[in-house]
This record gives C-alpha cells, structure tokens and sequence, in this order.
C-alpha cells in the first residue's frame, strides 16, 4: 500500500509520495525476478566485494570510514572540487556497467509499481532544463549508487559504519524518492531484518527481491537481522517466508556465499540541479562507466548546452549534429528529439510543479539534522567536552615540553593549526606548514622551490583524486 504524505505550497494542501514496499511476490508477478536474479548474482560473487575494494586507493581509511559500503556512479570530491564518477565507474569495468544498466532498469519499473499515477512531466521538464546528471538513458531520477555490503555474524555496524544508525541523506534532492533494493543472500534460519522510517513510525520487512521506495531526507536505519530461536517451529508465521510456489535461485556456495547487500538508487542533490559546483572528467570515454551508455552521456551533454545557452538561435537539427556520435559499426546517432524540443521550449522557465513539490518537502522535512531528545543534547554536549578537554591536555602537554602552536590559519576550518614544534631557527611552522606567519616573497626567498608543495599534505594533483564520502554529508544518531 503506498504511503503519502500531506503538506502545504503556496498556502494550499499538497500530497506527495512518500514510501511504498514492494514485496518479492510483487516484484515476481511484474516480472522483475530475472533481473533482480541477475544482478544479485553479481554483487553476492565472492570477487565483487574484491573488485569494488580494488578500486579503492584509500582502502584502509576507506574502510575505517565508509566501511563496506561502495559507489557505482557519481559522487563528489572533497572541498567541493566538483561531481565526477566514482572509481568504480571509472574502471569501466564491463560487468559494473551491466551491473549498473540493470539496476536503473529496475529502479524504472519499480517506481512505475510503487506510484503508477505519478505525474512525470514536470519531472521531465526539470531533468531537460537544469541538465540533470543522471545514469543511463531516459532515467530522470538516479545520478548515483550506492551498494552497502555486510557480513553475516557480524556487527552491521561493521560493515555500514554510520549507515547502519539512524541517519538521513541531507544532499539527497528534496523533490525524488530513492529505491532500496533488498539482494542479500540469507542461509536458513535467518531472519532478513527490517528497515525503518523512523520519522513516520513505517517499518518493512528486507526480503530478499523486495523493495522499499522513499525519501532520504526523513531518518532511517535498518534494524533486527539474526537467527531464529531454535524453538520457532518452521511453519510459525512469526517466520520470514515466500508465497507457496515461490523458491528463491539457488546460488553455489563456494562462489556466492551468504551475505547481505542492500542496493541504494538514489537522487544526489547536486547531479540534479548542476550550479555552481564543478563537473569534472564527464566528457571522454572514462565516464561511461557511469553514464552507462554513450548516448546517455551525449544526452547530457546536449542539455548542458541548452541550459548554458538559455534563448540559443540554434535549432533542434543543429544541436543535434553538435552532439551527434558513431557507434560501434560507425552509424551517426543524434541525441532523441524529444529532449532537445523540451530543453529549447521550456528552458529558463519557472517549473510550478516542482517549485511546489520543493517548497511541500521543505515543509515537513527535517532539513540536514535530526532533532535530538534530552538524551541524544546530552551525549553530543558529553563528546563536545570530551574533544575540547583532549585538545586542552595536548596543549598543556607541547607547551610543558617546550613546544610552540603552529601560526598558520586554516581558512576552510575556520582555526588555527593544531600541530605543535620545537621552535628552531629557521623553523617557522609545522612540517605541514613551514612558512606560517611569511609573506609569500618570503617565504620564496627562503626556499623558491617548497613554496607551493610543502603547505600542502598532498599534492594537488593527488588532491583531486580523493573521493568525498557520502557518510560525511550524513546527519546521524550514535
């Protein structure tokens, strides 16, 4: 049954969608089961976690962060550097990109089952004119994948890291719902679990080849995977279990073995409505991991033009053969007529329909922090004190030993560096900032060739390889 939820724009009332289960005996009657099968045949493969690990350059700080947690399309980088793929996607690696096409297939044919009278053309209009960044062809919702990975026996935490508390998706898109799909590999006797909206009091069972469909922007978790008592009999209906007639794929257990694996589809904020933050590394042939297909990423860049170009003179056969391409066989193709025409004839103007979908979410949305009770103020006052009693003993600790704070401010923290040395002539910082307190000529004249480098941990060109995580941009409860 779906879920809405009433809110007001404009002084009037508005529903929108909020969440809907699909179960796995839905998703088998409307076909899905071959795909669903499909892909977590290839997320449960011992290799794959091996593979998405692979991809990681800093997998040790990867794992301590994000944990098993992995990107397949597009994601951030760190100080706001701009969107690019994902490492992942940037392997274009062909079974990932497979991967990755199924998956928006599924999201596709699911929210078409969850909101079947959802009215799409405003959707359409925002994704032609803002020059939506999103994965594979005719998909105006997804621009990014997240596949969470857990053992079993283990602590969720573990795996999740802070995903598996509740939390909430602030730079998710206020106006687009996300799609969970539920691909775990249980052995038996294990109950799947449940994964909760917190906010609405909703709760749904993760069975395997179900899904859940709703928003990021309201606190969730997941909740209660383990074992059955030995003393539930088989047949209690307290058991997880499918429709008579209904088995689920056998997969060989010495390359699949059990595991749990959530699949998250969902609208990045900043893919959806490109402004000012840069977009980095979409335009050659190492992005199509993530675009999936090179005339998605054509696409694309078709609309970039037009809302760049706002009141263009060009027409649709122009633009067209601006952003035309030969595939494989050498055959021209044209980016598809109706995305052009609906670009040139509704960009730079208002879009009603999703001002008011933006304006109702705001206004039953928890905004980017959940509201904390008197226990959650007084364990975040608790850490607060913690870390400013730490920071209060290293210093009393360098300044007893001789030691001097670094001078150097650090803009983007807003404070002044933390690091403490033994003051030396000729020493005027920290190794991470040896010309604190200089002006630039001095600190050139000094050494002409470190000016630039030795301020920094990491080079530049290091720098803009790092990928942000999507944790890091979380609000979540301990």
């Amino acid at each position: 049954m779906p879920v809405y939820i009433v809110s007001q724009a404009r002084g009037e009332e508005k529903l929108l969608e909020f969440a809907r289960y699909v179960s796995p005996q839905t998703t088998f009657e409307a076909g899905l089961w071959p795909e669903l099968m499909k892909a977590q045949r290839t997320l449960a493969h011992r290799k794959c976690i091996d593979k998405l690990m692979s991809a990681e350059v800093g997998l040790s700080a990867h794992l301590k962060k994000r944990g098993t947690c992995f990107d397949l399309g597009f994601t951030t980088c760190p100080g706001g550097a701009g969107i690019q793929p994902g490492r992942m996607a940037l392997r274009k690696d062909p079974e990932m990109i497979e991967l990755n096409r199924t998956l928006i297939s599924l999201y596709t044919k699911i929210l078409n089952i969850a909101f079947p009278d959802r009215e799409e053309g405003a959707f359409e209009r925002s994704w032609a004119t803002n020059g939506s960044l999103t994965m594979g062809e005719n998909n105006l919702h997804v621009s990014s994948i997240q596949v969470n990975f857990s053992q079993i026996g283990e602590a969720v935490e573990k795996g999740l890291k802070c995903k598996a508390h509740i939390h909430l998706d602030k730079n998710d898109d206020l106006t687009r719902l996300t799609i969970m799909l539920f691909l775990s590999k249980f052995p038996m006797n294990m109950f799947p679990g449940r994964f909760n909206i917190t906010s609405a009091g909703l709760t749904c069972p993760a069975d395997t080849f179900g899904a859940l469909v709703f928003t990021g922007r309201h606190p969730h978790c997941s909740s209660g995977l383990g074992k059955y008592p030995d003393e539930l009999p088989l047949d209690s209906p307290l058991r997880s279990k499918l429709p008579a007639g209904l088995e689920y794929p056998q997969l060989p257990s010495k390359t699949h073995p059990p595991i749990r694996i959530n699949a998250v589809m969902y609208p990045r904020l900043h893919c959806m409505r490109p402004g000012k933050t840069p977009l980095r590394r979409l335009y050659g042939k190492e992005a199509l991991g993530a675009f999936v297909t090179r005339r998605a990423q054509r696409e694309f860049e078709a609309r970039q033009f037009i809302k760049q170009n706002i009141g263009t003179s060009k027409t649709r056969d122009e633009i067209q053969n601006m952003f035309s391409w030969q595939d494989e066989n050498g055959k021209t193709l044209y980016p598809a007529n109706w995305i052009v025409d609906l670009g040139l004839k509704h960009a730079g103007k208002p879009n009603q329909e999703m001002e008011d979908r933006h304006e109702a979410a705001l206004f039953i949305g928890f905004g980017n922090r959940i509201p904390l009770d008197d226990e959650g103020m007084k364990k975040e006052a608790d850490a607060l004190a913690a870390r400013k009693l730490g920071k209060k003993m290293r210093k009393e600790k360098a300044f007893s030993a001789g030691k001097v704070q670094c001078t150097h401010h650090i803009a983007r923290r807003r404070k002044q560096c933390e690091k403490y040395f033994f003051a030396k002539e000729g020493i005027f910082g920290c190794d991470l900032h040896p010309h604190a307190g200089l002006s630039k000529q001095q600190a050139i004249d000094i050494d002409d060739e470190s000016w630039d480098t030795r301020a920094r941990k990491r080079e530049p060109n290091k720098i803009k390889d790092e990928f942000e995580s999507d944790d890091g941009d979380d609000e979540y409860l301990p």
